[in-house]
């Protein structure tokens, strides 16, 4: 706690580029301005709470920099008084690396189906987009901002029509109504994109959100019909953003609505959507960036 260097062993006198049998009796200062603000830090933490803490942090190690996990334990004397932090660093960049690399192939095969879906649909150029920086702006509004949320929310938004690929063209542009039997067709896309996207591992709820974000609060949606709080709160935000965002955009069978016609829709009685992002959603178009 007074900050010296009790003990290290060589894998972090290597770290630091020091001599372990050197380092005992040293100033933490002694160690450069990165590894002595990361011993603070832990030090400061463990003592404030009296118990384990963790960190992920970013180091400077023989000029690289290099990613570390790493777990402090209070060091208390015989007295049960702490008298110093035991810091254990593990060098994490290589699973780090690979994590980035998943996550940009990741990326890479969203923007591939994006750009496919815009191909075979033209009113449905970017659409996705749009969608998925609205989903993640009611997510802000709601308070929702875990970074699993945000994530899954942009990567189903920008998804979410992959499935539309598989479906006849003049389906996807007639300019009259559907029939019946059309509109049992149109609905399969849902099942398509389940199809096309459940072999990749996104570590998120992507397909569950995909899946449902066309059921409605009423059960009256597709694919299963499910109603209420049996549909997960990432595609009740969705359902609102998709919604909003085809309603104010010009379609094959109709022109553009206006933000109040789109909000009345949305609003209608008994609901279909959830009246808490229904909210959300005119709170944020009642701002100066909503406005815009």
């Amino acid at each position: 706690l007074n900050g010296t260097i009790f003990y290290a062993n060589q894998s972090f006198a290597h770290m630091v580029g020091m001599e372990a049998n050197s380092m005992r009796g040293r100033p933490y200062t002694d160690l450069g301005t990165d590894i002595a603000r990361s011993l603070v830090t832990h030090t400061l933490a463990v003592h404030q709470t009296g118990d384990l803490s963790s960190f992920t942090e970013t180091l400077t190690v023989d000029g690289k920099p290099r990613y570390f996990f790493t777990s402090c334990t209070p060091f208390r004397d015989e007295a049960g008084r702490m008298s110093g932090v035991v810091s254990v660093y593990s060098d994490v960049t290589d699973l780090a690396t690979a994590q980035q690399k998943a996550q940009q192939m990741v990326n890479q095969t969203v923007n591939a189906y994006v750009r496919a879906v815009e191909a075979v649909d033209s009113y449905l150029c970017g659409h996705s987009s749009l969608m998925a920086q609205l989903a993640v702006t009611l997510a802000y509004v709601l308070d929702k901002t875990d970074a699993t949320t945000l994530a899954t929310l942009r990567t189903a938004a920008n998804l979410s029509q992959i499935g539309m690929i598989q479906l006849p063209r003049e389906l996807l542009t007639k300019s009259g109504a559907l029939t019946p039997e059309e509109r049992t067709q149109l609905q399969k896309h849902v099942e398509y994109a389940r199809r096309a996207l459940e072999g990749i591992d996104f570590g998120l709820p992507v397909l569950e959100a995909i899946s449902q974000m066309y059921e409605r609060e009423d059960g009256s949606g597709y694919p299963a019909g499910l109603s209420g709080d049996a549909i997960c709160e990432n595609a009740r935000i969705l359902a609102v953003a998709n919604t909003f965002c085809a309603l104010v955009r010009s379609r094959s069978y109709r022109q553009a609505l206006s933000v109040e016609q789109a909000l009345e829709i949305l609003s209608e009685q008994p609901p279909k959507y959830d009246m808490h992002v229904v909210a959300a959603l005119r709170k944020f178009l009642a701002s100066e960036q909503g406005a815009a």
